[in-house]
């Protein structure tokens, strides 16, 4: 039996959108971020499109069992609404952030009068507490916090249900012929954000898991933090400590307190004084949650990509906003993680879109030279130029853009075959 597989890293510009679903009609799906600064209609055309590859149910919208929120900058998580309009959401897995940090992501936020007052009022809710406002989105779905630094263990058996008698079905080998049973997976938690993907039905142990979606986050700037909010207080001392607390979990009294540019300015020095005087530079080191989206680590598990057969190294590995300058501890952690499973990874989200400053060259090289780079973003988009100059000439050829354009979306269709 085959279970089909499909995953899109779609075409938004500046930003991330990427749906992977394994199954058909009763199929597990997840998504990776879910925001874009680029126009708006690009990511309504790739939101239509994804929800065109959800099989028809009784339900007025598609399920998506995990939702991945890398981080809270704007490009990342501008158009949840439109996603809480469009899928049935039953799980969130954000990174765990302190209020601080929070603060220090929304100031990238737009802050102009151009700005729409709904991303304005949706940034401040995330800055504010990212649990409630996904709660209220997303009624239905549990949201989890990953820890920065918390690298689950290897998927074990003892991780899953007790195995249940499967129906029988025929031979594994078989393709699925019309009229036959359909291959249903589902989408089982283990500790530490882990999702284990398994077949519900079929010739093998519904214990048995046949995809893996792991997460995990990098360490922030806590040192830099505690400084920002002494800092703070010395710039505004009508603030408490517990004013100050008080009013980073308010959104509205966040909006209202950062209108003005003089003190939007004023919070920025804090934290570019705090990163000069630990010697940062311009190096935020902001938490971004990774996820590794790979084939279970099994020696009878094989994947086939449509039109030709090749070995299971059909993972990928996205990082979000990451920063991982050259050297750094950061790109350290990361290069571990990567080394510890580059022999089922295909596809590489290289970090903050490729930037030249962060995109960790030597965790790239821990991939291993059949990985396929990938850098979501629009070229010359504000003038940023992602990916980097660098960046694209180290990894000359090898490197997919997906931008805006239709024919850039990617688009990577396969089988699972469990072999006996």
């Amino acid at each position: 039996m085959l279970i089909p597989m499909i995953r899109v890293q779609a075409a938004v510009g500046q930003g991330g959108l990427h749906y992977g679903r394994i199954g058909d009609d009763e199929g597990t799906s997840w998504m990776y971020d879910c925001g874009s600064y680029s126009r708006r209609c690009y990511f309504e055309r790739e939101v239509d499109y994804l929800r065109s590859l959800s099989p028809p149910i009784r339900a007025p919208r598609p399920t998506l069992d995990v939702l991945y929120l890398s981080h809270f900058h704007e490009d990342h998580v501008n158009r949840l609404v439109l996603i809480a309009a469009t899928f049935d959401v039953k799980r969130v897995v954000i990174p765990r952030t302190s209020a601080l940090e929070r603060l220090h992501v929304f100031l990238t936020w737009s802050h102009t009068p151009y700005t729409p007052a709904g991303h304005q009022r949706l940034g401040a809710a995330l800055a504010a507490n990212p649990a409630s406002v996904l709660h209220d989105l997303f009624p239905d779905a549990d949201v989890d916090e990953v820890t920065p630094e918390e690298q689950p263990p290897p998927p074990r058996d003892g991780d899953l249900p007790p195995d249940e008698p499967p129906p029988d079905e025929g031979h594994s080998d078989a393709r699925r012929w019309p009229g036959s049973p359909r291959p249903v997976t589902t989408a089982i938690r283990a500790p530490h954000g882990v999702t284990h993907i398994a077949a519900a039905r079929g010739p093998w142990s519904r214990s048995t898991p046949i995809w893996d979606l792991i997460p995990f986050a990098l360490p922030t700037m806590l040192t830099v933090y505690g400084q920002v909010e002494a800092d703070l207080l010395t710039k505004f001392p009508t603030f408490t400590a517990a004013q100050l607390t008080a009013l980073l979990g308010n959104p509205s009294a966040l909006l209202n307190w950062l209108a003005a540019a003089a003190t939007r300015r004023k919070v920025q020095d804090a934290y570019a004084d705090a990163m000069r005087r630990n010697s940062l530079g311009a190096n935020q080191n902001l938490t971004s949650l990774v996820l590794l989206s790979a084939p279970a680590d099994r020696n009878n598990l094989c994947v086939h990509p449509v039109g030709s057969p090749v070995d299971r190294r059909s993972g990928w590995l996205h990082t979000g906003d990451v920063d991982v300058p050259v050297g750094s501890s950061h790109e350290a952690a990361l290069s571990a993680f990567v080394a510890q499973h580059a022999h089922r990874l295909q596809w590489y989200s290289l970090p903050h879109h490729g930037a030249d400053s962060s995109w960790g060259a030597n965790a790239c090289a821990a991939a291993g030279p059949a990985v396929v780079p990938v850098a979501e973003a629009q070229p010359r988009f504000r003038g940023w130029h992602h990916p980097g100059p660098a960046v694209t000439a180290a990894l000359g050829g090898r490197i997919r853009i997906v931008d805006h354009g239709v024919p850039s979306r990617l688009i990577v269709r396969e089988h699972l075959h469990v072999c006996t």
